[in-house]
């Protein structure tokens, strides 16, 4: 049986696996670890503060395949990952105190038109404002 929560964690994974992100915010290759002022600001970026994480670090992809390298090293290590993306988060599925490695997504946050499938592409860290602000007009 699927849980709720194995249900999110494989849909958000897989929408930031498969889209393609920007490239004209800085590089993080390198995750930040507690002590550094950005994994602060990160684990406090949720709208939640019921629920705050306290991972050993996090990862902050520019491209999908640097999110599933991140998701794949935790793995590997047997460190439980959460993925976010967009900034919102079920309860505390995210910002939980279990959570050991968070890949935040907001780097993911493409818009695109296919004119093949004549379909829109929405990157996974994309806010609605930034859906909002980035639709194409006259489509």
């Amino acid at each position: 049986m699927l849980s709720r929560r194995r249900l999110v964690t494989s849909t958000a994974l897989g929408v930031a696996l498969g889209v393609a992100g920007l490239r004209d915010l800085p590089a993080q290759a390198a995750p930040v670890v507690p002590g550094e002022q950005t994994h602060n600001d990160l684990v406090l970026r949720g709208y939640n503060r019921r629920f705050i994480a306290r991972p050993r670090r996090i990862h902050v992809p520019g491209t999908a395949e640097e999110a599933r390298q991140a998701v794949g090293a935790a793995v590997r290590e047997g460190l439980r990952p959460a993925a976010r993306s967009g900034g919102h988060c079920f309860e505390d599925f995210v910002d939980n105190s279990e959570t050991q490695v968070i890949v935040d997504l907001k780097r993911l946050r493409e818009i695109a038109w296919d004119e093949r499938y004549r379909a829109f592409a929405v990157g996974a860290g994309a806010t609605l404002e930034t859906v909002y602000q980035g639709w194409p007009h006259g489509m």
